[in-house]
Protein backbone atom coordinates (compact mmCIF):
# COMPACT_ATOMS: atom_id res chain seq x y z
CA UNK A 1 0.00 0.00 0.00
CA UNK A 2 3.00 2.26 1.03
CA UNK A 3 4.48 1.58 -1.84
CA UNK A 4 1.32 2.65 -4.41
CA UNK A 5 0.95 5.63 -2.27
CA UNK A 6 4.36 6.71 -3.30
CA UNK A 7 4.12 6.19 -6.66
CA UNK A 8 0.52 8.05 -6.77
CA UNK A 9 2.53 10.90 -4.86
CA UNK A 10 5.19 10.89 -7.45
CA UNK A 11 2.59 10.96 -10.25
CA UNK A 12 0.88 13.69 -9.25
CA UNK A 13 4.65 15.61 -8.42
CA UNK A 14 5.37 14.97 -11.94
CA UNK A 15 2.00 15.99 -12.97
CA UNK A 16 2.94 19.41 -11.51
CA UNK A 17 6.03 20.18 -12.36
CA UNK A 18 4.78 19.40 -16.14
CA UNK A 19 2.08 21.90 -15.36
CA UNK A 20 4.21 24.33 -14.42
CA UNK A 21 7.33 23.50 -17.22
CA UNK A 22 3.71 23.92 -19.82
CA UNK A 23 2.68 27.31 -18.43
CA UNK A 24 6.45 28.94 -18.44
CA UNK A 25 6.78 27.07 -22.27
CA UNK A 26 3.44 29.11 -22.89
CA UNK A 27 4.72 32.17 -21.69
CA UNK A 28 8.01 31.97 -23.17
CA UNK A 29 5.96 31.17 -26.65
CA UNK A 30 3.41 33.92 -25.82
CA UNK A 31 6.92 36.80 -25.47
CA UNK A 32 8.19 35.64 -28.81
CA UNK A 33 5.45 36.11 -30.29
CA UNK A 34 4.99 39.50 -29.26
CA UNK A 35 8.89 40.51 -30.00
CA UNK A 36 8.57 39.29 -33.22
CA UNK A 37 5.50 41.40 -33.97
CA UNK A 38 7.11 44.49 -32.40
CA UNK A 39 10.29 43.64 -34.63
CA UNK A 40 8.25 43.73 -38.01
CA UNK A 41 7.03 47.08 -36.78
CA UNK A 42 10.28 48.19 -36.60
CA UNK A 43 12.02 46.57 -39.29
CA UNK A 44 9.63 45.32 -41.62
CA UNK A 45 7.57 47.96 -42.34
CA UNK A 46 9.48 50.67 -42.87
CA UNK A 47 10.15 49.09 -46.04
CA UNK A 48 6.53 48.54 -47.15
CA UNK A 49 6.66 52.61 -47.46
CA UNK A 50 9.46 52.66 -49.38
CA UNK A 51 7.18 51.12 -51.55
CA UNK A 52 5.01 53.84 -52.64
CA UNK A 53 8.16 56.44 -53.59
CA UNK A 54 6.98 56.09 -57.43
CA UNK A 55 8.61 58.55 -59.77
CA UNK A 56 8.23 59.66 -63.45
CA UNK A 57 7.13 62.28 -66.00
CA UNK A 58 3.86 62.85 -66.94
CA UNK A 59 3.35 65.21 -70.43
CA UNK A 60 -0.24 66.61 -71.08
CA UNK A 61 -1.15 66.77 -74.67
CA UNK A 62 -1.04 64.91 -77.53
CA UNK A 63 1.03 61.84 -77.62
CA UNK A 64 1.66 62.41 -80.94
CA UNK A 65 2.60 65.53 -83.04
CA UNK A 66 1.71 65.74 -86.50
CA UNK A 67 2.68 68.51 -88.92
CA UNK A 68 1.05 68.32 -92.76
CA UNK A 69 1.94 70.35 -95.26
CA UNK A 70 5.12 71.61 -93.83
CA UNK A 71 6.60 74.25 -95.97
CA UNK A 72 10.59 75.58 -96.62
CA UNK A 73 11.03 78.37 -94.27
CA UNK A 74 7.91 78.18 -91.89
CA UNK A 75 8.14 77.30 -87.96
CA UNK A 76 5.38 75.45 -86.41
CA UNK A 77 4.78 75.52 -82.84
CA UNK A 78 2.69 73.55 -80.05
CA UNK A 79 2.95 73.34 -76.35
CA UNK A 80 2.68 70.43 -73.90
CA UNK A 81 2.24 70.35 -69.82
CA UNK A 82 5.47 68.30 -68.20
CA UNK A 83 4.49 67.42 -64.62
CA UNK A 84 7.14 65.26 -62.55
CA UNK A 85 6.00 63.23 -60.17
CA UNK A 86 8.38 62.61 -57.09
CA UNK A 87 9.09 64.25 -53.76
CA UNK A 88 11.74 66.86 -54.40
CA UNK A 89 11.77 69.39 -57.59
CA UNK A 90 13.59 68.62 -61.03
CA UNK A 91 15.96 70.01 -63.49
CA UNK A 92 14.02 67.83 -67.03
CA UNK A 93 16.09 67.67 -69.85
CA UNK A 94 14.79 68.14 -73.39
CA UNK A 95 16.12 66.48 -76.21
CA UNK A 96 15.02 65.72 -79.82
CA UNK A 97 16.25 62.47 -81.84
CA UNK A 98 15.81 61.21 -85.15
CA UNK A 99 15.15 63.09 -88.97
CA UNK A 100 13.93 66.19 -87.15
CA UNK A 101 16.64 66.63 -84.34
CA UNK A 102 17.76 69.77 -86.02
CA UNK A 103 14.64 71.02 -86.60
CA UNK A 104 13.58 71.53 -83.60
CA UNK A 105 14.10 73.55 -80.45
CA UNK A 106 12.38 74.28 -77.00
CA UNK A 107 11.23 77.31 -74.98
CA UNK A 108 9.94 78.06 -71.95
CA UNK A 109 6.27 80.70 -72.83
CA UNK A 110 7.71 83.40 -70.72
CA UNK A 111 10.54 83.61 -73.18
CA UNK A 112 10.69 83.03 -76.79
CA UNK A 113 13.43 84.54 -77.58
CA UNK A 114 16.14 82.06 -75.87
CA UNK A 115 16.14 78.97 -76.26
CA UNK A 116 16.57 75.83 -73.67
CA UNK A 117 17.30 72.45 -73.31
CA UNK A 118 16.40 72.07 -69.53
CA UNK A 119 13.23 73.41 -67.31
CA UNK A 120 12.87 73.16 -63.47
CA UNK A 121 10.04 71.73 -61.99
CA UNK A 122 8.16 71.65 -58.65
CA UNK A 123 6.64 68.30 -57.43
CA UNK A 124 3.00 67.36 -59.07
CA UNK A 125 2.89 70.95 -60.93
CA UNK A 126 2.83 71.42 -64.49
CA UNK A 127 5.61 73.07 -66.65
CA UNK A 128 4.87 74.57 -69.71
CA UNK A 129 7.57 73.94 -72.44
CA UNK A 130 6.69 75.26 -76.17
CA UNK A 131 8.24 73.01 -78.99
CA UNK A 132 9.15 74.73 -82.15
CA UNK A 133 9.79 72.69 -85.36
CA UNK A 134 11.83 75.12 -88.13
CA UNK A 135 11.79 73.46 -91.76
CA UNK A 136 15.08 74.22 -93.36
CA UNK A 137 15.64 75.18 -96.90
CA UNK A 138 16.89 71.54 -97.56
CA UNK A 139 14.49 69.42 -95.94
CA UNK A 140 13.33 66.17 -97.92
CA UNK A 141 10.12 66.47 -99.78
CA UNK A 142 7.97 63.81 -97.58
CA UNK A 143 7.72 62.87 -94.48
CA UNK A 144 10.33 62.87 -91.72
CA UNK A 145 10.24 61.40 -87.89
CA UNK A 146 11.61 61.72 -84.85
CA UNK A 147 10.72 61.95 -81.02
CA UNK A 148 11.20 64.58 -78.39
CA UNK A 149 12.44 63.49 -75.12
CA UNK A 150 11.94 64.63 -71.18
CA UNK A 151 14.21 62.90 -68.96
CA UNK A 152 15.46 63.85 -65.25
CA UNK A 153 18.42 61.69 -63.47
CA UNK A 154 17.01 59.12 -61.17
CA UNK A 155 17.37 60.11 -57.22
CA UNK A 156 19.22 58.02 -55.27
CA UNK A 157 17.34 54.78 -54.36
CA UNK A 158 18.01 52.73 -50.56
CA UNK A 159 18.52 49.49 -50.65
CA UNK A 160 14.98 48.57 -49.49
CA UNK A 161 13.86 50.25 -52.53
CA UNK A 162 16.05 48.46 -54.94
CA UNK A 163 14.78 45.03 -53.13
CA UNK A 164 11.24 46.17 -53.32
CA UNK A 165 11.44 46.69 -57.08
CA UNK A 166 10.53 50.54 -56.61
CA UNK A 167 10.13 52.13 -60.21
CA UNK A 168 12.64 54.45 -61.78
CA UNK A 169 11.06 55.45 -64.83
CA UNK A 170 11.63 58.87 -64.96
CA UNK A 171 11.11 59.99 -69.03
CA UNK A 172 9.15 60.68 -70.92
CA UNK A 173 8.29 61.35 -74.76
CA UNK A 174 6.18 62.96 -77.50
CA UNK A 175 6.27 61.62 -81.08
CA UNK A 176 7.10 63.98 -84.02
CA UNK A 177 6.01 63.77 -87.90
CA UNK A 178 6.80 66.43 -90.23
CA UNK A 179 5.31 66.28 -94.16
CA UNK A 180 7.30 68.48 -96.05
CA UNK A 181 5.57 69.60 -98.97
CA UNK A 182 7.58 71.53 -100.93
CA UNK A 183 8.72 75.12 -102.17
CA UNK A 184 6.58 78.23 -99.99
CA UNK A 185 4.04 80.37 -102.21
CA UNK A 186 3.14 83.72 -101.26
CA UNK A 187 0.02 85.54 -102.22
CA UNK A 188 -3.29 87.50 -101.51
CA UNK A 189 -5.58 89.23 -102.49
CA UNK A 190 -7.06 92.68 -100.45
CA UNK A 191 -10.39 94.17 -101.77
CA UNK A 192 -13.33 95.48 -99.92
CA UNK A 193 -12.28 98.99 -98.01
CA UNK A 194 -14.46 100.62 -96.07
CA UNK A 195 -14.10 103.07 -93.02
CA UNK A 196 -16.65 104.67 -90.53
CA UNK A 197 -17.33 108.05 -89.24
CA UNK A 198 -16.02 109.17 -86.02
CA UNK A 199 -16.14 112.28 -83.39
CA UNK A 200 -12.55 114.04 -82.57
CA UNK A 201 -10.88 112.09 -80.23
CA UNK A 202 -11.57 108.45 -80.88
CA UNK A 203 -10.27 106.57 -83.64
CA UNK A 204 -11.33 105.60 -87.36
CA UNK A 205 -11.10 102.27 -87.94
CA UNK A 206 -10.93 101.03 -91.97
CA UNK A 207 -11.60 97.60 -92.86
CA UNK A 208 -10.75 95.45 -95.23
CA UNK A 209 -11.11 91.73 -96.75
CA UNK A 210 -7.85 89.81 -97.10
CA UNK A 211 -7.62 86.23 -98.39
CA UNK A 212 -4.59 84.16 -98.13
CA UNK A 213 -3.98 82.47 -101.99
CA UNK A 214 -0.75 81.10 -100.95
CA UNK A 215 0.39 78.28 -99.44
CA UNK A 216 1.69 79.62 -96.41
CA UNK A 217 0.71 81.65 -93.43
CA UNK A 218 1.70 85.60 -93.99
CA UNK A 219 1.56 88.59 -92.01
CA UNK A 220 0.56 91.37 -94.86
CA UNK A 221 1.77 95.12 -94.68
CA UNK A 222 -0.43 97.51 -94.66
CA UNK A 223 0.49 101.59 -95.53
CA UNK A 224 -1.94 104.06 -94.49
CA UNK A 225 -1.78 107.57 -95.78
CA UNK A 226 -4.54 109.90 -94.45
CA UNK A 227 -5.12 112.90 -96.83
CA UNK A 228 -7.14 116.21 -96.12
CA UNK A 229 -8.15 118.15 -99.09
CA UNK A 230 -5.65 116.45 -101.57
CA UNK A 231 -2.68 117.49 -98.62
CA UNK A 232 -1.32 114.45 -96.87
CA UNK A 233 -1.69 114.91 -93.05
CA UNK A 234 -0.58 111.47 -91.80
CA UNK A 235 0.50 108.08 -93.10
CA UNK A 236 2.12 105.15 -90.92
CA UNK A 237 2.81 101.29 -91.53
CA UNK A 238 1.76 98.65 -89.82
CA UNK A 239 1.72 94.71 -90.12
CA UNK A 240 -1.33 93.07 -89.92
CA UNK A 241 -2.14 89.92 -87.55
CA UNK A 242 -1.07 86.37 -89.12
CA UNK A 243 -3.42 84.93 -91.64
CA UNK A 244 -3.73 80.80 -92.22
CA UNK A 245 -2.97 79.21 -95.77
CA UNK A 246 -6.47 79.51 -97.41
CA UNK A 247 -8.31 81.62 -95.08
CA UNK A 248 -10.33 85.02 -95.50
CA UNK A 249 -10.81 87.28 -92.64
CA UNK A 250 -11.31 91.13 -92.53
CA UNK A 251 -8.68 93.09 -91.07
CA UNK A 252 -8.99 96.88 -89.09
CA UNK A 253 -6.68 99.34 -89.40
CA UNK A 254 -6.88 102.41 -86.63
CA UNK A 255 -6.10 106.44 -87.38
CA UNK A 256 -6.05 108.22 -83.97
CA UNK A 257 -7.86 111.63 -84.43
CA UNK A 258 -6.80 113.22 -81.11
CA UNK A 259 -4.99 115.85 -82.71
CA UNK A 260 -6.96 115.48 -86.01
CA UNK A 261 -10.25 118.85 -85.97
CA UNK A 262 -13.26 118.20 -87.59
CA UNK A 263 -13.45 117.99 -91.03
CA UNK A 264 -13.57 115.55 -94.18
CA UNK A 265 -10.56 113.41 -95.18
CA UNK A 266 -9.68 110.64 -97.54
CA UNK A 267 -7.61 107.10 -96.38
CA UNK A 268 -5.34 105.46 -98.88
CA UNK A 269 -4.74 101.85 -97.83
CA UNK A 270 -2.29 99.85 -99.74
CA UNK A 271 -1.70 95.83 -98.91
CA UNK A 272 1.42 94.10 -99.90
CA UNK A 273 3.23 90.99 -98.67
CA UNK A 274 7.29 92.31 -99.12
CA UNK A 275 7.36 94.37 -102.02
CA UNK A 276 4.68 92.48 -103.55
CA UNK A 277 1.26 94.46 -103.83
CA UNK A 278 -1.69 92.66 -103.01
CA UNK A 279 -4.28 95.79 -103.34
CA UNK A 280 -5.33 99.20 -102.99
CA UNK A 281 -8.18 100.91 -101.67
CA UNK A 282 -9.70 104.69 -100.97
CA UNK A 283 -12.20 105.60 -98.41
CA UNK A 284 -13.72 109.13 -97.52
CA UNK A 285 -14.47 109.43 -93.78
CA UNK A 286 -15.63 112.30 -91.82
CA UNK A 287 -14.49 113.40 -88.22
CA UNK A 288 -17.34 114.94 -85.63
CA UNK A 289 -17.23 117.38 -82.75
CA UNK A 290 -17.32 115.23 -79.73
CA UNK A 291 -21.20 114.45 -78.96
CA UNK A 292 -22.36 114.92 -81.99
CA UNK A 293 -22.75 111.01 -82.99
CA UNK A 294 -25.40 108.49 -81.26
CA UNK A 295 -24.39 106.59 -78.53
CA UNK A 296 -26.14 103.65 -77.55
CA UNK A 297 -25.20 100.61 -75.48
CA UNK A 298 -26.87 97.41 -73.71
CA UNK A 299 -26.07 95.71 -70.75
CA UNK A 300 -26.57 91.87 -72.25
CA UNK A 301 -25.23 89.33 -68.76
CA UNK A 302 -24.02 89.81 -65.53
CA UNK A 303 -22.14 86.56 -64.45
CA UNK A 304 -19.44 85.53 -61.77
CA UNK A 305 -16.74 83.90 -63.19
CA UNK A 306 -16.30 81.48 -59.93
CA UNK A 307 -19.43 80.24 -58.81
CA UNK A 308 -17.70 79.13 -55.60
CA UNK A 309 -15.87 82.30 -54.39
CA UNK A 310 -14.01 81.83 -51.28
CA UNK A 311 -13.14 83.99 -48.27
CA UNK A 312 -10.32 86.40 -48.63
CA UNK A 313 -10.26 85.97 -52.18
CA UNK A 314 -11.41 88.04 -55.18
CA UNK A 315 -15.03 87.65 -56.81
CA UNK A 316 -14.87 88.23 -60.34
CA UNK A 317 -17.62 89.72 -62.43
CA UNK A 318 -18.06 89.29 -66.19
CA UNK A 319 -21.05 92.08 -67.46
CA UNK A 320 -21.46 92.07 -71.18
CA UNK A 321 -21.63 95.62 -73.22
CA UNK A 322 -22.98 95.79 -76.57
CA UNK A 323 -22.35 99.25 -78.21
CA UNK A 324 -24.90 99.76 -80.72
CA UNK A 325 -24.33 103.74 -81.12
CA UNK A 326 -22.60 105.13 -83.85
CA UNK A 327 -19.45 105.78 -82.01
CA UNK A 328 -16.93 104.01 -80.08
CA UNK A 329 -17.33 104.21 -76.52
CA UNK A 330 -15.77 103.48 -72.99
CA UNK A 331 -17.59 101.31 -70.63
CA UNK A 332 -17.15 100.88 -67.09
CA UNK A 333 -19.08 98.63 -64.77
CA UNK A 334 -20.42 100.03 -61.69
CA UNK A 335 -22.14 98.21 -58.47
CA UNK A 336 -23.55 98.28 -55.21
CA UNK A 337 -22.30 94.90 -53.03
CA UNK A 338 -25.20 93.86 -50.40
CA UNK A 339 -24.33 91.24 -47.82
CA UNK A 340 -27.28 89.85 -45.90
CA UNK A 341 -29.28 92.81 -46.84
CA UNK A 342 -27.32 95.53 -45.75
CA UNK A 343 -25.32 97.77 -48.20
CA UNK A 344 -21.01 96.88 -47.67
CA UNK A 345 -19.78 98.11 -50.49
CA UNK A 346 -19.91 99.31 -53.81
CA UNK A 347 -17.53 98.72 -56.85
CA UNK A 348 -16.72 100.25 -60.02
CA UNK A 349 -14.37 98.47 -62.87
CA UNK A 350 -11.42 100.03 -64.88
CA UNK A 351 -13.02 101.05 -68.64
CA UNK A 352 -12.73 99.18 -71.57
CA UNK A 353 -12.95 100.62 -75.45
CA UNK A 354 -15.85 99.49 -76.81
CA UNK A 355 -15.89 99.74 -80.99
CA UNK A 356 -19.16 100.81 -82.39
CA UNK A 357 -21.42 97.95 -83.38
CA UNK A 358 -19.18 95.47 -81.27
CA UNK A 359 -19.82 93.88 -77.43
CA UNK A 360 -16.99 93.00 -75.10
CA UNK A 361 -16.91 92.01 -71.67
CA UNK A 362 -16.00 94.60 -68.86
CA UNK A 363 -14.55 92.86 -65.77
CA UNK A 364 -15.01 93.81 -62.24
CA UNK A 365 -12.95 92.86 -58.57
CA UNK A 366 -14.44 92.36 -55.23
CA UNK A 367 -12.71 90.82 -52.67
CA UNK A 368 -14.61 88.86 -50.03
CA UNK A 369 -13.87 89.71 -46.50
CA UNK A 370 -16.84 88.09 -44.37
CA UNK A 371 -19.16 85.49 -44.66
CA UNK A 372 -22.73 85.71 -45.30
CA UNK A 373 -25.38 85.94 -48.28
CA UNK A 374 -24.38 88.43 -51.43
CA UNK A 375 -26.17 90.23 -53.85
CA UNK A 376 -23.98 92.35 -56.35
CA UNK A 377 -26.48 94.89 -58.03
CA UNK A 378 -24.57 97.33 -61.02
CA UNK A 379 -25.25 98.57 -64.43
CA UNK A 380 -22.89 99.67 -67.41
CA UNK A 381 -22.18 103.88 -67.33
CA UNK A 382 -20.64 104.60 -70.80
CA UNK A 383 -19.59 108.12 -71.41
CA UNK A 384 -22.52 109.72 -69.06
CA UNK A 385 -25.22 107.21 -70.85
CA UNK A 386 -26.17 104.36 -68.44
CA UNK A 387 -28.21 101.00 -69.07
CA UNK A 388 -31.03 99.17 -67.11
CA UNK A 389 -29.37 97.26 -63.93
CA UNK A 390 -28.35 93.51 -63.68
CA UNK A 391 -27.90 91.40 -60.66
CA UNK A 392 -26.11 88.02 -59.31
CA UNK A 393 -26.33 86.84 -55.88
CA UNK A 394 -23.86 84.04 -53.93
CA UNK A 395 -23.13 82.39 -50.69
CA UNK A 396 -20.07 82.47 -48.60
CA UNK A 397 -19.84 80.74 -45.96
CA UNK A 398 -16.64 80.72 -42.87
CA UNK A 399 -15.42 77.10 -43.94
CA UNK A 400 -14.50 78.66 -47.28
CA UNK A 401 -17.36 75.72 -49.05
CA UNK A 402 -20.06 77.20 -50.86
CA UNK A 403 -22.97 75.60 -52.45
CA UNK A 404 -22.38 73.09 -54.90
CA UNK A 405 -18.95 72.61 -53.61
CA UNK A 406 -18.97 68.64 -52.18
CA UNK A 407 -15.40 68.76 -51.21
CA UNK A 408 -14.32 69.26 -48.06
CA UNK A 409 -11.47 71.03 -46.42
CA UNK A 410 -10.01 68.21 -43.68
CA UNK A 411 -10.96 65.43 -46.49
CA UNK A 412 -7.05 64.28 -47.43
CA UNK A 413 -5.74 63.56 -43.54
CA UNK A 414 -7.21 60.16 -42.78
CA UNK A 415 -6.06 59.07 -46.42
CA UNK A 416 -2.44 60.44 -45.44
CA UNK A 417 -2.39 58.41 -42.36
CA UNK A 418 -3.12 55.63 -44.41
CA UNK A 419 -0.81 55.58 -46.75
CA UNK A 420 1.84 56.34 -44.48
CA UNK A 421 1.01 53.27 -42.99
CA UNK A 422 0.37 53.99 -39.57
CA UNK A 423 -2.68 52.23 -39.08
CA UNK A 424 -0.99 48.74 -39.98
CA UNK A 425 1.04 48.26 -37.72
CA UNK A 426 -1.04 49.15 -34.72
CA UNK A 427 -3.47 46.26 -35.81
CA UNK A 428 -0.59 44.07 -36.13
CA UNK A 429 0.37 44.67 -32.44
CA UNK A 430 -3.20 44.53 -31.55
CA UNK A 431 -3.16 41.28 -32.81
CA UNK A 432 -0.01 40.41 -31.27
CA UNK A 433 -0.93 41.44 -27.45
CA UNK A 434 -3.81 39.21 -28.30
CA UNK A 435 -2.60 36.56 -29.34
CA UNK A 436 -0.37 36.23 -26.52
CA UNK A 437 -2.90 37.40 -23.89
CA UNK A 438 -4.60 34.10 -25.36
CA UNK A 439 -1.68 31.79 -24.97
CA UNK A 440 -0.61 32.95 -21.31
CA UNK A 441 -4.37 32.75 -20.33
CA UNK A 442 -4.76 29.24 -21.74
CA UNK A 443 -1.49 27.91 -19.81
CA UNK A 444 -3.15 29.36 -17.03
CA UNK A 445 -6.53 27.80 -17.21
CA UNK A 446 -4.88 23.78 -17.75
CA UNK A 447 -2.29 24.71 -14.71
CA UNK A 448 -5.95 25.10 -12.59
CA UNK A 449 -7.79 22.93 -14.16
CA UNK A 450 -5.20 20.24 -13.57
CA UNK A 451 -4.94 21.41 -9.74
CA UNK A 452 -8.81 20.96 -8.97
CA UNK A 453 -8.43 17.25 -10.70
CA UNK A 454 -5.87 16.38 -8.25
Amino acid sequence: MNVTGRTIGSKRAMTRHTLRGGTVRYAILATTVLLSLISMLLIGFPATNVEAQTVGIAVGGEPQWEITGGLYGEEYRTTVYLQYMGQDAMELNLAAEGDIADWMSFYTPDDMNLPTKKVATIPNQYVDVVLVVRIPDDAPVGTSTGVVTYSAAPPELSAEATDMNVSTQIQNQTYVAVTVVGTPVYSGVASNFTAKDTEVGYPVRILFDFENTGNVRVYPIVDLTILKAGETIDAKTVEAPRVERGAKVAIPVEWDTTFAGPGEYTATVAVRLGEQKLGTGEVSLAVFPKGTLTRAGSFTDLVLDDQTPELGKLAKFLASFANVGQVDTNAQFVAEIYRDGDLVDNLTSAPVSVPAGKSDIVVGYYKIEAPGQYRVSGLINYEGKTTDKREVTFTVVANGVTPGNTSTPNSGVAEEDDEDGSSSPIIWIVIGVVAALALIGSGIYLKKRTKAKA
